[in-house]
């Protein structure tokens, strides 16, 4: 066993909160206190963590273990990850084995029984590799550099179109991530990461504003319905009070305006950047929701349910 497999060996058991006995350990790897006494030292500057002699064990221990994702947390990950079908197969499977190779034999038992439905089963979003471009897309965000790909145009699927862009952040809707950027015309777009081929992180640095033009990407996650963008737009709905709990989850900003006598409906409002995101949530809720205002939203409605019914009546 060379030494680097043994550091990591030794450090997958420290990390499952075990005494590490150091006669154990020389016995088990076959070499001196010394050189245990080394790897030892290599795990605290390299994985910069706390590891403790018990002179009366005559063991090693890790004592910050709060620095450490606990089995309840990587549960709460792994779980995350087989719900949101996001990667594929091989990426699914290849991270959460990673995930729980972190534990004792005992707890690793645990979760790949727990897990073993979830695996069998899963069915992917995408057959395409994410991490790799989620990687690239990270970087380039934060050393500040254009990206290019190639990218599926708008009106014919077939063709793709060169883009250029800088990134501004990577988010999360519905099984799919999304890579926010900016082109030439300082308009956002998202992009679908699992629809970009040739991805690219260029040498082009971009500026980014500063000061009141600050790009809020927080604020924006919490406005940008469905992955939609476009011009900041305040939108009043009546919605029976058990409806509150799902769009809120949409729109973490929603104000409640009032509420009914009887509290069966209420009046919110939320904040949204274009109509188009919340379209689709208004329409899946079929009769339950009216739009209050602006009277703007009111007319597509309008003109959205007469093309509807028009579909009905052939």
């Amino acid at each position: 066993m060379n030494s680097i497999t043994r550091v990591l060996s030794i450090w997958k058991q420290l990390s499952s909160g075990i005494f590490l006995s150091v006669e154990q350990l020389c016995h088990e790897y076959n070499c001196s206190k010394d050189t245990i006494q080394r790897d030892i030292r290599y795990i605290r500057d390299v994985f910069g963590v706390s590891v403790e002699y018990d002179s009366v064990r005559k063991s090693y221990v890790l004592t910050d273990k709060e620095s450490l994702l606990t089995v309840g947390e990587v549960f709460f990950i792994i779980l995350m990850l087989y719900n949101s079908r996001s990667l594929n197969r091989d990426e699914c499977t290849g991270t959460v084995d990673r995930l729980i190779r972190r534990f004792s034999a005992e707890e690793q038992s645990k979760l790949r029984r727990f897990f073993n439905s979830f695996n069998y089963y899963y069915e992917e979003v995408t057959t395409v590799p994410l991490l790799k471009s989620i990687q690239i897309l990270f970087e380039s965000i934060m050393e500040q550099t254009k990206v290019t790909f190639r990218y599926p145009h708008p009106a014919n699927r077939r063709q793709l179109v060169l883009r250029e862009l800088s990134p501004v952040t990577i988010t999360y809707h519905k099984g799919s991530f999304f890579l926010l950027g900016k082109r030439e015309d300082h308009m956002l777009r998202h992009y679908r990461v699992d629809r970009m081929t040739d991805l690219r992180k260029t040498e082009t640095k971009f500026y980014v504003e500063q000061g009141a033009d600050f790009f809020r990407v927080g604020e924006y996650h919490n406005r940008s319905f469905n992955m939609f963008s476009g011009e900041e737009k305040k939108v009043r709905l009546r919605i029976p009070s058990n409806v509150e709990e799902y769009l809120r989850r949409e729109c973490p900003e929603l104000r409640v305006v009032s509420r009914s006598e009887d509290g069966a409906s209420l009046t919110v409002e939320v904040t949204v950047l274009g109509y188009e995101g919340i379209l689709f949530w208004i329409f899946s809720q079929q009769e339950w929701v009216e739009v209050l205002a602006p009277e703007e939203l009111r007319t597509i409605m309008r003109e959205k349910l007469r093309q509807m019914n028009h579909l009905y009546e052939k």
